[in-house]
């Protein structure tokens, strides 16, 4: 885990670092990914995968490098990142400032929506802009939580 404590002039990020053990490919910069929480690859607790539903509680955070398969990365936990990789869900979706938003897919995270959400045990990216999703496009300026 590295801390960078914040000054006057920048805030707080804390990045975490994690092994890409999804076989479909890179994890690219502004990627969501997710802790894998069962399967073979799973030996020191930092292994990742890209996002699905049923690992949304272990979401890790937004790549801030690219992380190739069976690399080691780091991903934003917590704090800024510049640009993050929003999905459109299939259709048309739109997301505006302080919206809540949690990794959907390998495609990306998106707006809550109509999902009761558990936010006790969530972690999500809070949006910074007011955007309309029609395909999958990188929202800037987000606030990652993910600790």
């Amino acid at each position: 885990m590295q801390i960078k404590i914040g000054t006057d002039r920048t805030a707080e990020v804390v990045n975490t670092s994690i092994r890409n053990v999804d076989g479909a490919g890179s994890i690219t910069v502004g990627r969501a990914a997710c802790l894998a929480v069962n399967g073979s690859s799973v030996t020191v607790g930092a292994e990742a995968v890209f996002p699905a539903a049923a690992l949304r509680k272990a979401f890790a955070g937004i790549a801030i490098e690219t992380i190739a398969i069976n690399a080691w990365g780091r991903v934003r936990s917590w704090g800024q990142v510049a640009s993050c990789l929003v999905s459109n869900e299939g259709s048309s979706v739109t997301i505006t400032a302080a919206d809540a938003c949690i990794p959907i897919n390998s495609a990306g995270i998106s707006s809550v929506g109509g999902d009761t959400a558990d936010w006790l045990n969530s972690k999500y990216v809070i949006s910074t802009q007011t955007i309309t999703v029609s395909a999958v496009v990188y929202l800037d300026n987000a606030q990652v939580r993910a600790l």
